[in-house]
């Protein structure tokens, strides 16, 4: 008797839940309200930049404003250029990276000295005055 009841019971309520869920209590928005939503969302800054999680974007957002005019930077690169304090690049960088390695502390006399050494360690080492 208790399952004919629960048998009975189950379908009523997924009735009622149906009609609960299916009770639209907003009214259909038309193709030029949302526009207009989607605009002044993005004039307010409340949407997000495409890939660019947690970034709010204005509308009229613009590349940041350096203090400095063009003619200024223009100046200040050419002064550099004429130092010399400009930044390698290309070619010329991956030279200067080359050049950077630590050069050895030991002499040539000294290094071939130390190979003999550890492949004959019943030889004397030699005496080497470090020059």
């Amino acid at each position: 008797m208790k399952k004919a009841l629960v048998i009975l019971a189950l379908p009523l309520i997924q009735l009622a839940a149906v009609h609960a869920f299916a009770a639209d209590t907003m009214p259909a928005k038309s193709r030029t309200d949302v526009k207009e939503e989607a605009r002044t969302a993005v004039k307010s800054g409340e949407t997000m930049k495409n890939g660019e999680a947690g970034q709010a974007m204005a509308a009229d957002s613009k590349a940041p404003v350096g203090s400095k005019t063009r003619a200024e930077v223009k100046a200040d690169t050419r002064a550099a250029a004429k130092a010399g304090t400009l930044p390698k690049t290309g070619e010329a960088a991956a030279e200067m990276e080359v050049d950077k390695k630590a050069a050895g502390t030991k002499t040539r006399k000294e290094v071939k000295a130390e190979a003999k050494a550890s492949a004959n360690p019943n030889m004397k080492p030699e005496a080497t005055s470090g020059k």
